[in-house]
Formats: C-alpha cells, sequence, structure tokens
C-alpha cells in the first residue's frame, strides 16, 4: 500500500464512488420494477466499479497487457460481465407487460406497474400504445428524399419545408382514415448551428446544411427565433397526412468562429395527437403512465393543449446533469424533436 495517495488519486476515487453508487441506484430502481436478472447485471457493474476504484487506490501495480495491470484487468472483466447481463436480460416494453399485465403469472401489486393488473383498461391502450407506429418526419423541400421534380414543383409554390405524419393506429383501431382526430401544432424557429469549415465553405455548400442536417451534421444547435406557424396547404395521403409551409423569418450571413462556422437556418417543428374514440395516441412509455397522470391531475401538461416547452430543461443544471425538469414530458404529444 503506498505511503502518500495523491490528490489526482483521490479525485478519480471520488468519481469511481460516485459511478459506482449511481449504478448501484439503478439497480435498486431495476430490482424496484422487478427486472431482478438486469438488476442483479447491474450491481455487477457497480461493485465491479467500486473494486477497481479501491484497488487503483489503495494499490500499485504494473501494467502487464495493453497498459493494464491485475486490478484493472479484474475490473474490466467483473464490469464487462454485469455489462452483458444488464445488456441481454433488461426487459424489453412488451416483456413488462407480459410479466406485470393481467396475464402475467406474478401480475404487479404496487410500483410502477400496478396499474398493469388494476386497471384492465389502461393496460389494454398500453399494449395498444406498443404496436403504434407514429411518425413525424420534417423536412426542408432541399433536403427531402423527393424526386428533383416534386422539389422544383413545390419550390415554385414557394414551399420551403414539409411535415409527413404517418402511423398504423386506423389499421390497429379498425377505424377508417376520416374517423381519427389529428390535432397539431406547429412553430416556425431559427436555429443557429456551429459547423466545421470556414465560411467560404459554408456558403458554396449552402443546400446541404438543412433542417435535417443530413451532410456535415452541426455539432452545436440552439434556436434564436420562433414563431407559430400554420401549414400553406394539407393533404390526405394513404399513409397519412402531409403539411406544407413557407418559412419566412429571416436569416442572418454565415460568420467565422474560428475554424468553424456560425450559421443561420429555417426549420419548422411539430406536436401531434392522435385521437381514435376515447383513445389518445402517443401513450407514456409503461414506466410513466402513473407519473404522467399525477402531472395531468396537478395541471403541469394537458391532453388537450400541447406545449413546446414540455420536457425540455429551463437552465444549465438541468441541461447538464438531467435534473427533473420544470416543465415535465408530456408523453400524450409526439415531437418531431424526438424524431428528426
Amino acid at each position: 500500500m503506498v505511503s502518500r495517495i495523491s490528490k489526482i488519486n483521490i479525485a478519480a476515487a471520488t468519481g469511481g464512488v460516485i459511478t459506482a453508487g449511481l449504478m448501484a441506484w439503478d439497480a435498486y430502481r431495476l430490482w424496484g420494477n422487478r427486472d431482478y436478472d438486469a438488476a442483479i447485471g447491474t450491481s455487477i457493474m457497480a461493485a465491479g466499479t467500486l473494486l477497481g476504484t479501491i484497488g487503483a487506490t489503495f494499490f500499485e501495480t504494473s501494467a502487464t497487457f495493453l497498459g493494464l495491470g491485475p486490478v484493472g484487468w479484474f475490473t474490466l472483466l467483473v464490469v464487462g460481465a454485469g455489462f452483458a447481463i444488464t445488456y441481454y436480460c433488461t426487459d424489453q416494453p412488451m416483456e413488462v407487460w407480459l410479466k406485470n399485465g393481467p396475464f402475467g403469472k406474478a401480475p404487479a401489486e404496487d410500483g410502477v406497474y400496478a396499474y398493469l393488473s388494476d386497471s384492465p383498461e389502461d393496460a389494454y391502450i398500453q399494449l395498444l400504445n406498443l404496436f403504434v407506429n407514429l411518425k413525424v418526419e420534417c423536412y426542408a423541400i432541399d433536403s427531402s428524399p423527393l424526386r428533383a421534380d416534386k422539389k422544383q414543383l413545390l419550390k415554385a409554390r414557394h414551399y420551403s419545408h414539409y411535415i409527413y405524419v404517418h402511423s398504423n393506429i386506423a389499421q390497429l383501431l379498425n377505424m377508417s382514415k376520416q374517423d381519427l382526430q389529428i390535432h397539431t401544432r406547429f412553430r416556425e424557429v431559427v436555429e443557429q448551428t456551429i459547423t466545421s469549415g470556414s465560411v467560404a465553405q459554408s456558403q458554396s455548400d449552402r443546400g446541404r446544411y438543412t433542417s435535417r442536417g443530413q451532410e456535415a451534421a452541426p455539432y452545436y444547435v440552439k434556436p434564436v427565433k420562433l414563431k407559430p406557424i400554420i401549414p400553406a396547404e394539407e393533404l390526405v395521403v394513404a399513409e397519412g397526412r402531409l403539411y406544407f409551409f413557407r418559412a419566412t423569418l429571416p436569416l442572418s450571413k454565415p460568420v467565422p468562429a474560428g475554424a468553424d462556422t456560425i450559421r443561420y437556418r429555417n426549420n419548422i417543428q411539430a406536436l401531434i395527437q392522435i385521437r381514435g374514440g376515447e383513445m389518445i395516441f402517443p401513450q407514456p412509455p409503461l414506466d410513466q403512465v402513473e407519473k404522467a397522470e399525477e402531472n395531468l391531475k396537478a395541471g403541469k401538461i394537458s391532453l388537450d393543449q400541447a406545449s413546446f416547452e414540455a420536457g425540455q430543461p429551463t437552465g444549465f443544471f438541468e441541461s447538464l446533469f438531467d435534473a427533473p425538469k420544470t416543465h415535465p414530458e408530456n408523453y400524450y404529444w409526439a415531437d418531431s424533436r424526438d424524431q428528426n
């Protein structure tokens, strides 16, 4: 054992203990959700991390292979084994529903999944939600997958963006598309982006840097202007609906930022909800249903009013540490920002 532990070792040990503690908390949460095998795997990861931290802090060992000593290899093997167990054994949503729902051998009697056995109606809606495929695709005309002639036709009508909403909800509920209610909210934003490369490259390649960032995607995106917008045209198509927009917010010119370029682009964002009879889609994840219902009762979210601020961090620490949001996630609305 070394006689003196350096400040660097203390800092590293502190980080290791915190990491092990977070893993242990995650294991406790998984156990509470009755995902026992994944909880065991995460516990192994926590134990391996803690033992490795202790060994690296108080014992000096020389590197034996690939720069790692015995303590390092022991830690790597234990954490790797725990990760493999967690990765392959974590219950998928359908497994969670079957295990904790009305047809499970031992349905959940408490915890976040108790509603699956207490309320057959809620269990049925959540089962349907597992099969729902609701997509909200936003495109700038220039970067869309449309053929060149289609792009030219849309640009001739001064459309800048379109949103394609499609789902399989009508088939799941055995309803006609006309019987489905689609609730929407749209807004236009100007996004400030930072991309690698000079202003000259930015100006010559301007068409590549669009709302979907398919080429040379920016590594920083921040909305700087926004306003509500309504579609210039709406079309009902076989698989869903198309909404066409004319973006009008002005854009500033690209400016250099060292070796990078600060530039601006228009984008359209959408919140979409589909109702079939009394059923609303999308639904919250299985482990968030009760929390979402509590937020509904408290008026923090709404089934009828969509907010682009829902679920978004409002400060530095929320962004950095994923702290509880001032505006909780509204899972009853599909957000185009989650799918682009």
